[in-house]
Parts: C-alpha cells; structure tokens; sequence
C-alpha cells in the first residue's frame, strides 16, 4: 500500500463531508452516527470536557447535520466560546456554508455573542461573505439588535422558533443592545459595513 501524505485524511476526511468523495477515510467522518449525534448534543450544551474527549478519538469533526450545520456553528449559534476555540484548534473549517448559506460568524453575529464574532474573525472568517439571502454578519447583528429594540427587549416575541427560545431562556433574556453594537462595530471595522 502506498504511504499516504499525514495531511491527506484529514484533508480527504473534509472532503468527504462536504461531497461525498470515495475516500478510505470516509467512514471515520461519516460513518458513525452514534458519535456524530454525540459531538452535537455536547457542543450544542458546551460541554467542553465531552467535546474534548470526542474530539481525542481522532474521528473527522467536520461532519454535517440534516440541516447543513456544523459543529462549529452548532457551539457559535449557542455562545459557546471555549467549545468553538477548541474546534477550531482542531482545524474545522471556520467559513463552511449551512444549507441557507450561513456561516458560524452570521451565527455568533446573529445572537450578539462579541467574544465569539473576534474569535472567528482571528480565526480568519470572512466577515464581508454573503448568505444565499445576501444577508452578511453585520446585517445579521443589526436586524437582532433592531428586533429587541422594537420589543423594548424585555420579553421573547412570538415567531421564534422552540430552539430560540431555548437560548433566550439559557442566556437570561434577549442581548444587551450595547452587546449587538459592539459586535456590529467589530464587524464594521473588519469590512461588513457595506
């Protein structure tokens, strides 16, 4: 058997999440549902000691659910900070695109989460990309803010989806106003503003 490049499965392994590609390497990113459903139930939660321990068994993380979603955007739409540190660390592709085009910054951008819109953009996000609504993260986090500000930001508003409320309730409420402009601000200076 030919000796294979060490970069080579991790490569082939993305590759296969996101096209399906015949690779040896497949299976070990998508052929064990049991430790895919796993990963996002403990990203989606943030717990990282779980995370970590998934992660150690030297399986593919960027794997993708019905939705299009990946872990990365799973821990960003939930402000977990240190689960999406440590994915990163991994080496999970920090611009992958969801079935609506969304990315993990439109997400952190989307719920206010300012720690999480620097991380990504450190990690190299591309702040200008557009989702297939031509929605960028700036206007994600402008329309958020927009959206508490019209319901005086006191109360969850009916059209929200059960998951969404599930955040709201988890982080205590909606968004500081100051929160969404911080992460506007930030994403300004790095080129969505226009």
């Amino acid at each position: 058997m030919p000796k294979v490049p060490h970069f080579l499965p991790r490569v082939c392994c993305v590759l296969a999440a996101v096209t399906l590609i015949s690779c040896s390497e497949k299976a070990r990113c998508d052929g064990d549902a049991a430790w895919q459903q796993q990963l996002y139930t403990e990203v989606r939660v943030g717990n990282l000691p779980s995370v970590e321990a998934l992660l150690s068994s030297e399986r593919c993380p960027e794997v993708i659910d019905e939705k299009g979603q990946t872990p990365l955007m799973i821990a960003a739409a939930n402000g977990h900070y240190e689960v999406a540190k440590r994915l990163l660390d991994y080496g999970v592709k920090v611009d992958a695109k969801q079935k609506d085009g969304y990315t993990a910054l439109m997400f952190a951008s989307e719920w206010c989460y300012p720690q999480l819109v620097k991380l990504l953009i450190d990690s190299g996000a591309y702040v200008p990309m557009r989702s297939y609504a031509e929605k960028t993260s700036f206007d994600l986090a402008n329309e958020r803010a927009e959206f508490w500000e019209q319901r005086g930001g006191s109360s969850a508003p009916s059209g929200l989806t059960i998951a969404q409320h599930w955040q709201l309730d988890q982080r205590g409420g909606p968004p500081p106003k100051a929160t969404c402009a911080e992460v506007s601000d930030m994403l300004e200076r790095h080129g969505a503003g226009g």
